[in-house]
């Protein structure tokens, strides 16, 4: 069985920066309290710096997903959604990697769309198991890949 889940390392450059703008925001509104008047960096920290923040909160703790594969099946798992999907691989549509290439170095994605419309991404670099699972849908679904 192979599972697919968030790299440690992953989540926690993401909480690393949740960490940092939380705390800036803290500090900017207690200090926007106990001033009479606001600085320019009052305004800037709440329009620009929280909706950042809690749009990638609210995405992080919404997609974390747990992807099992194997035994002709695949289960998604939203943990936080409270949500699982069983999906059986005779139902597959199709599937493929995608590559891009970037500065800092290759980037790869495997789509799995399904028949009845569900479909789950997992990529190199935010999931572990990534190459277990390309092996895996090669070997046993190569006539349904993309190219």
């Amino acid at each position: 069985m192979i599972i697919a889940k968030p790299k440690k390392s992953t989540l926690f450059s993401i909480a690393a920066f949740l960490v940092l703008t939380l705390t800036a925001i803290a500090y900017t509104a207690n200090s926007a309290i106990h001033d009479e008047v606001w600085s320019w960096y009052h305004y800037l920290v709440f329009v620009v710096l929280s909706p950042i923040a809690l749009g990638i909160l609210l995405r992080t703790l919404f997609n974390y997903k747990v992807v099992r594969i194997g035994k002709g099946k695949a289960m998604v798992r939203y943990p936080l959604r409270l949500r699982r999907y069983e999906l059986s691989f005779k139902e597959l549509k199709d599937w493929k990697e995608t590559k891009i290439k970037t500065g800092s170095g290759m980037y790869r994605e495997l789509e799995v769309s399904f028949d009845n419309g569900k479909q789950f991404t997992i990529s190199l670099q935010e999931h572990s198991d990534y190459h277990k699972a390309i092996n895996y849908m090669k070997k046993k679904h190569s006539q349904k890949e993309v190219k």
